[in-house]
């Protein structure tokens, strides 16, 4: 069943999933200061990393251009 609606019905089925997950596990996390803050440490986290990395990437290429110029000209 390698058809070009298996995409969809999947994104469908995750997407009811994790609605209905949502919905019975408010309760756990309404009112209760310490899953707020849970949750709060760690998209602080993920965001931190999501930033970094291209930052990251983005030095590592830069510093690694100039090196090559350098070395180029250095001849």
């Amino acid at each position: 069943m390698n058809n070009k609606r298996t995409p969809i019905i999947r994104f469908i089925l995750i997407a009811i999933l994790s609605g209905l997950l949502a919905y019975l596990g408010q309760p756990f996390v309404h009112g209760n200061e310490k899953a707020v803050d849970l949750v709060i440490n760690v998209f602080a986290i993920l965001a931190g990393f999501l930033l970094n990395f291209p930052v990251s990437i983005d030095c590592l290429i830069f510093f690694r251009y100039n090196l090559a110029v350098f070395y180029f000209y250095k001849q």
